[in-house]
């Protein structure tokens, strides 16, 4: 199955991005234990944020002859958060696919590193896919909710 990234357009994007974050699976692999949902306009200014800071891709496959959006990736200096949020595409392979891109795509715009600035310790899945593209555990630390995470580097 083919996949793309495309730049987020939030007035589009958002409501559709909205119900990843109202997943439970999603909230806790990438928001912590303590988060429980977000809103739309939490979702909104989270995005706005991740545009200051970086670029945020909304992950998208081929599926059933149409263009599907099933997550989110961004590009910054200080951190990488991924999401599929869509159930039907979590285990095969998108995320790993969608970070490839993104690798190429810091390669193009000459990052030297890629920072991915918290993993959680239970969030085995998200090791296992940095881990298999090169990142290594950079530092291990607690968070401000008592939480182990680990930030990964990848130099280009």
């Amino acid at each position: 199955m083919k996949i793309r990234l495309r730049e987020i357009d939030l007035c589009n994007d958002l409501e559709k991005c909205a119900e990843w974050y109202r997943s439970e699976r999603v909230l806790l692999g990438s928001e912590g234990k303590h988060i429980t949902v977000y809103d739309e306009q939490t979702v909104f200014r989270m995005y706005s944020h991740l545009n200051r800071i970086g670029n945020v891709y909304i992950i998208e496959c081929f599926f059933e002859n149409k263009w599907l959006s099933i997550g989110d990736i961004t590009l910054s200096p200080v951190m990488i958060p991924i999401v599929i949020g869509d159930d039907r595409f979590i285990g095969q392979g998108f995320g790993k696919r969608a970070l490839k891109l993104l690798i190429e795509i810091a390669q193009f715009y000459q990052y030297s590193c890629l920072t991915v600035s918290k993993v959680f310790s239970y969030n085995k899945a998200s090791q296992r896919l940095f881990e298999s593209l090169g990142f290594f555990i950079k530092t291990e630390y607690i968070d401000e909710h008592d939480e182990l995470c680990y930030s990964y580097e990848l130099i280009l």
